[in-house]
This record gives C-alpha cells, structure tokens and sequence, in this order.
C-alpha cells in the first residue's frame, strides 16, 4: 500500500474535528497535525499522537525543528482566516482544502485564487454537499434530457415525462460519508488523479455572483 498522505488540520472546532476523525479513518491519509491556539485542539493530540501548534508559523518551521511531513492541510477555521491561512499554506507548498466560504469578500478572495494560480500548490474549497449520497443520487446521465424516442411517442409508453421519472439510470449512490470522499478526492486532486470538484476559482465565482446581487 502506498504511504499515507500526511494532512493537518487547520481549526479543531465543530467542522474541524470531523476533518481529523476522518483523516484518522482513511487509509489514505494520515493526521500529520494539528492547528489551534485554543485548548479545543488539545484533546486530540493526545488521544491520536499528533503534534499540535497555536499557530501555522510554529508547524512551518516545524519540519525542520520536529520533523513533521506535511502534504496538505485543511482549513477550518473562522471565516476570515481563511484567506491569510489559504495563502500562507500555498506559499510554503502545502496543497489546501479551504473551508467555505472561500473568503469574506472577493477582494481577498482573489488573493488567494491569484495565489494558488501563482504557486505549484493547489486548492480546493471544502463542499462535501456535492459527495452527499442523496444529492448525487439526483444527478442525471445527459441521454436523460434527450427527446423523446419514437417509441416513447406511442400511446401507453408512459409518454416522455413517465418515462424518465420511472427510469432509474442515475449514478450508483456509494454508502460513504461525504467528508470522506471529499477528502479522498483531495487526495487524488492533490496526486494529479482528478480535475477539482470544487476549484478555487469556481467559489470565488459563487462569492462574485453572491456579492454583485447583495
């Protein structure tokens, strides 16, 4: 098996702690770290033996000082740190999985969009909605929104409506949690395996929409 990729996390709150149990569950991944200058990251390092840090300038200098690997991080901290964490991650060459929003504003979401597109790290923002079993058992192949066939023309078919309610060619729904596979596709993102499922890019434009219309 290959070697676990070494991931910390950033925020040991609500959101946070579900990203390190999930971490710590897949065989992927490993929990390289974790970040908090609250006593909510505390527990964690002792029952898991991760090293933790008050802050992300300690676990920079600490691959040196204490041998840490780091290959990823996720992000779950408060809003506005996101974007100063995001860069600060990219710069040092640590691949990010920020969570939403992306920014407060796109001022400094495109900062951080601008920095990912400058550097060789890449970054993905946090969506595990998309890898929700239930939602993406709703999506639908494109042969769904073809006309009707001949055949689905005749009298007593169901006609075209009918027919593709009752038709059951949606995606296979995988019995995961989504966290999972969302930290199983930030892997692969970060091993080159697969496009971003939700870029960047693509959340600075939801924030550039959400914000023009406000």
């Amino acid at each position: 098996m290959a070697t676990p990729v070494p991931i910390a996390v950033l925020g040991a709150g609500l959101i946070g702690k579900r990203h390190i149990q999930h971490i710590l569950d897949e065989l992927r991944t490993s929990l390289a770290a974790i970040v908090d200058p609250t006593p909510a990251g505390k527990p964690h390092d002792e029952s898991v033996g991760a090293p933790d840090f008050n802050s992300l300038d300690e676990l920079l200098v600490a691959p040196t000082a204490t041998k840490v690997s780091v290959s990823g991080a996720m992000v779950a901290t408060p809003n506005a740190t996101h974007v100063p964490l995001g860069v600060q991650l990219l710069k040092a060459g640590i691949h990010a999985l920020v969570e939403k929003p992306i920014a407060v504003d796109t001022e400094s979401g495109h900062e951080l969009v601008r920095t990912a597109k400058e550097t060789s790290s890449k970054l993905l923002v946090g969506n595990h909605r998309r890898f929700n079993p239930g939602i993406r058992s709703l999506l639908k192949p494109p042969q769904h929104s073809e006309a009707p066939t001949e055949r689905r023309k005749q009298i007593g078919s169901g006609g075209a409506l009918t027919d593709k309610l009752v038709r059951d060619d949606s995606p296979p729904v995988q019995d995961i949690f989504p966290f999972t596979l969302q930290l199983r596709h930030f892997v692969d993102f970060i091993q080159g395996k697969a496009d971003p499922n939700c870029s960047g890019l693509e959340a600075f434009k939801t924030l550039l929409v959400l914000e023009t219309k406000a």
